[in-house]
């Protein structure tokens, strides 16, 4: 028993530690659950040039496979030169994501091919302002590229700080009890006023019986008898 009273506290502690991984891991999972799939992406990026493409008056051509050059921005290529209002794009980049709920936050560059020049740029904000500083040009027939970051939210998970905080809140609750009785049981034993009963001591105002390093709490029926 002593042993076992000697090891709790690293039970509670380790028990504890194992707890927030849990969570941690869970947490983790439905995030990942609700990441967007990147096969989805794709096809509303297809889409989004083939819809380019029909309002430049062309149906034959085709949009080139979907590159992602980094964990959040995509890059649309086409076959053949075209040419397009710059409205045309920011709208169909609009209706096109809310249509498939893609995102609310995103930057879109287009780039010439030969030049790897921003030829217009816009940022859509749920956030903030939107800012679309290109609107009303016409771009001349050439060879572009279509980068868009899709800008991610900083969300504090307020659910995972309460994972975390019950199992801490628990291994603080004992330790601070420990701790607690401890300091008690020592201020009893600082006490001088104890009846000497043999090799007992009486500690009366605490019904605590002390021989040597052993104590025993007695209740108050006891200690009237």
């Amino acid at each position: 028993m002593d042993n076992f009273a000697h090891m709790k506290p690293f039970i509670l502690f380790g028990s504890s530690i194992m707890i927030i991984i849990i969570l941690i891991s869970a947490v983790a999972f439905i995030n990942k659950k609700n990441e967007i799939p990147e096969k989805h992406i794709e096809v509303v990026l297809r889409d989004l040039g083939h819809q380019l493409l029909l309002t430049a008056k062309d149906s034959s051509s085709r949009v080139l496979p979907i590159k992602k050059l980094d964990k959040n921005t995509y890059r649309i290529s086409f076959q053949n030169n075209f040419n397009f209002i710059s409205d045309t794009l920011i709208n169909l980049v609009q209706r096109t994501f809310q249509k498939n709920a893609l995102a609310n936050d995103y930057i879109v560059n287009l780039r010439s091919c030969k030049q790897n020049e921003t030829v217009l740029a816009f940022e859509i904000n749920s956030k903030k302002e939107n800012l679309t500083p290109c609107r009303g040009r016409k771009l001349e027939i050439g060879c572009y590229v279509i980068e868009i970051d899709l800008l991610q939210k900083t969300k504090f998970n307020f659910f995972l700080l309460l994972l975390l905080i019950i199992p801490l809140g628990v291994v603080g609750f004992y330790v601070k009890n420990k701790f607690g009785k401890k300091e008690e049981k020592e201020a009893i034993f600082d006490n001088k006023d104890y009846i000497q009963l043999g090799s007992f001591r009486f500690y009366a105002d605490n019904n605590v019986l002390k021989i040597e390093n052993n104590n025993i709490t007695l209740s108050e029926k006891e200690t009237k008898h």
